[in-house]
């Protein structure tokens, strides 16, 4: 039979899953489909925060952020165990103090297990409660860093000295959040 706009959508999120099974929400997204049938304002809402898609970029996204931090090092000749980064940001959203369901977590914890000296700072989240939850000290007196990644689009961010957050010209901003001009950065999402 054939199937209607909200079934065609549904089957695109969750393309594993028969008609009869379209509400269970277990199955990953295809993002070719999406861009056919999802509705556009939907799909842009979801393309603007990639780092915080469920399903599609979860897991995936915070591997593929540490992955291309980790060839930016490389290629600048940084030695990857021991290397200092910043992360600016832990919230889920920008400049709101919720950190439930944030992928920064899984970047601090995969960049670790890489040897990687990892700062993280937001003058958003409570410190306690980021403890309390991850084990994470965030940091209040920034320093220079090899690599600083803005992780959350707080405004607060746009307002930083990034040059002074440098430890040499080889260090690198990864801004995931497209929140600064380009030439300020040396790679975006």
């Amino acid at each position: 039979s054939e199937l209607n706009e909200h079934q065609r959508i549904s089957q695109c999120l969750y393309p594993m899953n028969t008609v009869d099974q379209i509400n269970k929400r277990d199955c990953t997204i295809d993002q070719t489909c999406l861009t056919k049938y999802a509705p556009q304002e939907w799909f842009k809402k979801q393309r603007e925060n990639p780092i915080d898609l469920p399903g599609v970029n979860g897991d995936t996204m915070a591997q593929f952020v540490v992955d291309k931090l980790i060839r930016l090092l490389t290629e600048r000749q940084i030695q990857i165990n021991g290397a200092s980064v910043l992360l600016l940001g832990v919230t889920f959203k920008e400049n709101c103090p919720d950190i439930r369901n944030s992928k920064v977590f899984d970047i601090i914890q995969l960049l670790q297990k890489k040897g990687v000296i990892v700062s993280t700072f937001d003058p958003f989240a409570n410190a306690d409660e980021v403890f309390e939850k991850h084990e994470i000290t965030l940091i209040t007196d920034l320093q220079q860093y090899d690599g600083i990644i803005i992780t959350t689009g707080h405004h607060f961010f746009k307002s930083l000295d990034y040059s002074a957050l440098k430890k040499s010209n080889e260090s690198i901003v990864f801004d995931t959040k497209a929140l600064l001009d380009k030439h300020l950065t040396n790679a975006r999402l």
